[in-house]
């Protein structure tokens, strides 16, 4: 094993474990904003919680819940290609196949960002709404073109993976 390949192995180790645990905490901060979003709902009150919004509060914790897969697809997407990309060999068929399929793998991994970002402003838009924040022509229309352009983005993205 050479030293460039222990290196990755290393470096792989560490920001697995880094996005795994951003990945971990905020699933646990969503799940717990819309615990006491529920409970708020349902009329139990817990000593120093003031959650005048319980519906915005799920909204928020919902929108944690789609960030949170987008730091292990950003790394395990890029990682799998640089990785072909460094140990890649020209006369090796069998890395030419992995590096074609992490390149694959990448344009899904972006597929699925565009898709989690989507939701994510989806969701804050939707927040805006039920929360009675005062909504202006200039920011509905720019989130909506936003969300306008991340989904032609994906679908863009979908049919030059499918090879259309």
């Amino acid at each position: 094993m050479s030293l460039i390949e222990l290196l990755l192995k290393g470096l792989y180790v560490l920001g697995g474990a880094a996005s795994f645990l951003l990945t971990v905490t905020l699933v646990g901060i969503g799940l717990w904003k819309i615990f006491l979003s529920v409970g708020r709902f349902l009329g139990f009150h817990w000593a120093g919680v003031d959650l005048t919004e319980p519906m915005s509060q799920a909204l928020d914790g919902l929108e944690c819940i789609f960030l949170a897969p987008l730091a292990f697809l950003l790394f395990k997407g890029i990682w799998d290609l640089m990785r072909n990309v460094i140990l890649k060999k020209a006369t090796d068929i069998e890395s030419l196949k992995r590096y074609e399929h992490s390149r694959v793998f990448w344009l899904e991994v972006k597929a699925l960002i565009f898709g989690l970002m989507v939701a994510v402003l989806a969701t804050d838009l939707l927040e805006k709404i039920l929360s009675g924040t005062k909504l202006t022509y200039e920011m509905t229309i720019s989130q909506c073109l936003i969300i306008g352009t991340l989904v032609g983005c994906s679908f863009l993205l979908e049919r030059h993976r499918d090879g259309s």
